[in-house]
């Protein structure tokens, strides 16, 4: 499974969310929260804000990414909506994407 979550500018993400489901409470959707969650809290900070997070058995890859140019408050601000619009849009989905 691959998330990808990038912004440019302060434009609304909508996600594309495709492929099959997951089950409800399995390690599946724990490492999917657990990817998100690191995006959320990381990318900012992340070296040139770009960050890789992977999760193991089974696997889950996300990659998050902020333009340089964007003030940090922009950047925070486009992955915390970005990150919320994939867990209402694609809840239990195996892949999404999203781009500004």
């Amino acid at each position: 499974m691959l998330l990808v979550l990038t912004s440019a500018t302060q434009a609304a993400v909508e996600p594309t969310c495709f492929g099959g489901k997951y089950e409800p409470g399995s390690r599946q959707e724990s490492n999917v929260h657990a990817v998100l969650d690191s995006i959320l809290a990381n990318t900012v900070n992340a070296p040139n804000r770009q960050l890789t997070v992977r999760m193991e058995s089974p696997d889950v890859f996300g990659y998050s990414s902020c333009d340089l140019g964007l003030p940090e408050g922009d950047c925070s601000y486009c992955i915390s909506v970005g990150v919320s619009s994939i867990r209402d849009r694609c809840n239990g989905f195996l892949h999404f994407c999203c781009d500004e």
